[in-house]
């Protein structure tokens, strides 16, 4: 039994080791990849891909991807969509405005406060993160939004 259980701790040293080689390689790739591999990554059939690469764009504040991202504000994968409309929110991309305003409503509170920073900057309006009242100043500045065509209360 006593060799078993140092049998077990060595395992578990092992695959501890090897997760994190695995996470100091994909951190590495992120620090250096080249501009153009990350928006190269934006073109990958595999959402994490994506969403990986438009979330080190976005940290970096290089406009590489913008195109592309520009591009998967209408994507059907939710979570590609809004780290597009987070990326260009920091890049200052005025487009990105309804879409962050969207992901209001489909994001977990810890990203909600980076949605708002990004429209306060673009905007310069200060609606903390109430949903309803960024939907209403929209709509009182594009009246018949395509994002938002039907009166709705925002959870």
């Amino acid at each position: 039994m006593g060799s078993d259980r140092a049998w077990r701790s060595r395992v578990k040293v092992i695959f501890l080791i090897i997760v994190g080689i695995g996470g100091a390689a994909t951190l590495s790739y992120f620090m250096h990849a080249r501009s153009s591999e990350l928006a190269r990554d934006l073109d990958s059939p595999d959402p994490s891909v994506v969403n990986d690469g438009l979330i080190a764009l976005k940290d970096r504040g290089d406009p590489a991807g913008m195109d592309k991202a520009t591009a998967l504000l209408k994507s059907d994968n939710t979570d590609t969509r809004i780290d597009a409309a987070i990326y260009l929110g920091e890049l200052g991309k005025k487009d990105s405005v309804p879409y962050l305003i969207k992901a209001m409503r489909e994001v977990e509170d810890d990203r909600k406060d980076e949605i708002v920073s990004e429209l306060t900057s673009i905007t310069g309006q200060s609606f903390g993160r109430n949903a309803n009242g960024w939907r209403d100043w929209w709509l009182g500045q594009h009246p018949g939004s395509f994002l938002f065509n039907a009166p709705q209360t925002l959870p």
